[in-house]
């Protein structure tokens, strides 16, 4: 401390006139350097909690707590970089080098990765002090470096396209004899399931064949084919014409608009029901409104014209239970799509809660009956009257 007075003295010969609160602070940081005991901050914080700088001032020590922590962090970041560069330097390396061999040989060799330091400002001329301190490695522990890479294993070379030979349709499907006079037998039904066991591009000559296989032997339909002329089933069209000439396409009846709207009127949904699940078409279990929905859906689609049938809507409104109709917001909804949406999402907590509501409003017999089993009525009380004499 002495020596370095004496070299800031011959600087400068004013120096020896600086106050002595002034002296003090530059003193304790000329030792500070020297002894390297600021360059970390965790021996920073140590020094504070032990009262070594009770002279310095708050401002001072939170400066000098602020740039070794910024100095640490630039250690730290340098480090990581380092460390990044040699593990990526390995990874790339596909044999090992000739002085990572020497050091695995060489077993006194203790050389380990260079760590950054920490030196003190260029400016100032200082006498020498101990060696500076190295940081700890400050590298997280979730780094770990990848492993050398191995000798690629060869790609696999890609697979040639399939010819079209190769990409042909699943063999088809078996399809029952066609007989031509079974009551359960439907003949166009049976034809069309035929015609699906062909690939799209199937020549007229394979369509033929395969029609006349489809036959039972002995059956009305194979009578039908032999009694054929020669033109008739020369050609895929021809053979259609006079196959829907014997048996005719059924032709589907249409309800008339007064039944369809009559079932719309007789679909009620009760109040009973509400909450409870029922099957639907298909055998799923779904919410009574739900089914309901649906079965008004494929009513609708019955109509002629399904759009103009909005008008229809108070009437199958009404066929919802009033507690019900509530909970449903349709305001605004002008299509059938919409406005049956609306009734799928009513959820079944709301479902639940508006059927309490309506039993306290309007108890159902048996439990007033239970109500009145649970209450006690006492005898009129009889009360003596005095009369005066």
């Amino acid at each position: 401390m002495r020596s370095t007075q004496i070299a800031l003295t011959a600087l400068h010969p004013d120096l020896k006139l600086l106050p002595s609160k002034i002296s003090v602070k530059l003193n304790f940081w000329l030792d500070s350097i020297q002894s390297s005991k600021l360059l970390c901050p965790f021996k920073y914080n140590n020094a504070l909690a032990s009262g070594n700088n009770q002279h310095l001032s708050k401002s001072d020590r939170n400066f000098r707590y602020r740039r070794d922590q910024r100095l640490a962090e630039e250690a730290h970041a340098r480090e990581i970089s380092n460390v990044e560069r040699t593990a990526r330097h390995r990874t790339r390396s596909t044999s090992p080098s000739p002085d990572t061999n020497l050091s695995a040989q060489d077993p006194t060799n203790t050389s380990s990765p260079s760590t950054p330091t920490i030196s003190t400002p260029s400016d100032i001329s200082l006498s020498p002090g101990p060696s500076p301190v190295r940081l700890p490695s400050l590298l997280p522990a979730f780094f770990t470096p990848k492993p050398p890479r191995t000798q690629a294993s060869p790609r696999r070379p890609p697979s040639p396209e399939t010819s079209s030979s190769e990409n042909e349709m699943a063999p088809p499907k078996s399809v029952e004899l066609f007989r031509g006079n079974c009551v359960a037998e439907k003949a166009h039904v049976w034809l069309r399931t035929l015609e699906g066991t062909w690939p799209y591009d199937t020549k007229e000559e394979e369509k033929l064949y395969q029609f006349e296989k489809g036959l039972h032997p002995g059956g009305q339909a194979d009578e039908w084919w032999s009694e054929l002329r020669a033109g008739e089933k020369s050609t895929w069209a021809a053979l259609l014409a006079v196959f829907e000439k014997k048996w005719p396409k059924p032709k589907v009846t249409r309800r008339t608009m007064d039944v369809v709207i009559e079932e719309l009127n007789t679909n009620v949904l009760h109040l009973h029901e509400l909450g409870q699940y029922v099957k639907d078409e298909d055998g799923t279990s779904v919410l009574s409104h739900v089914g309901w929905a649906e079965t008004t859906r494929k009513l609708l689609t019955e109509l002629p014209k399904e759009d103009e049938a909005m008008m229809l809507r108070g009437n199958i409104r009404s066929t919802l239970p009033v507690a019900f109709r509530r909970l449903l917001n349709d305001t605004g909804l002008n299509t059938w799509e919409k406005w049956l949406m609306a009734v799928k999402n009513v959820p079944l907590d709301a479902i639940r809660d508006a059927i309490e509501d309506n039993l306290h409003r309007n108890p159902q017999p048996e439990h007033l009956t239970e109500s009145f089993s649970n209450a006690h009525i006492s005898s009129p009380r009889t009360v003596q009257t005095f009369t005066s004499p």
